[in-house]
């Protein structure tokens, strides 16, 4: 079995080619989110370091995206003489995670899941109280619907027009609602 040391060097040679890698403590001078890149100051007042790669395959829309802040420092870690990529943040303006039709985006504003399309994520407990009032209220209506007795309208002479029958108002078409319990709304794989 292989150790975790010669994996990386295997990776890594098949890449670099014999050629050292080194890292540089930068400023970042900017991000271009359209190329996925940013540009680098080091802070030991080497040359710029331009179009350093924020994620490691830039053609691949999957991955994880961490936008760096402009003025923030970064290791941009060089494969080669010509490409570098950001090893380490010291802060984050965002992250974006895409695998296949799955997106997250973290940033100041909170987490969006696939564009956020549906809406704030529901407080399930705060649900389960507002339809079981809901339920307990259709509930109520429905039984006094169900018991309600009308009164007989003089069909004959001698009946007084208030007396009621003996027969409530029945109806098998408007069933009892059972109180909603959490499991059948909750997606345990989405907490907040």
């Amino acid at each position: 079995m292989s150790t975790i040391k010669q994996l990386i060097e295997q990776l890594v040679s098949g890449v670099v080619k014999n050629e050292q890698i080194y890292s540089v403590v930068c400023k970042v001078v900017s991000v271009d989110t359209a190329t996925q890149t940013c540009d680098c100051e080091p802070i030991n007042d080497d040359a710029d370091i331009f179009d350093v790669r924020l994620k490691a395959n830039l053609s691949n829309e999957n991955g994880v995206l961490k936008i760096p802040v402009v003025g923030s420092n970064v290791i941009a870690t060089f494969l080669n003489k010509q490409i570098a990529f950001v090893s380490a943040y010291s802060d984050v303006e965002k992250i974006e995670i895409k695998i296949n039709d799955i997106n997250l985006v973290v940033d100041d504003n909170g987490f969006v899941f696939n564009d956020g399309n549906l809406d704030g994520m529901v407080i399930v407990g705060e649900l389960i109280k507002k339809l079981n009032s809901l339920e307990m209220a259709f509930n109520q209506l429905n039984t006094e619907y169900k018991t309600h007795v009308h009164p007989i309208v003089g069909a004959l002479p001698l009946l007084p027009p208030t007396l009621p029958t003996s027969t409530p108002t029945l109806s098998a078409t408007t069933p009892f609602l059972s109180p909603t319990l959490q499991p059948e709304i909750e997606n345990k794989k989405v907490k907040h």
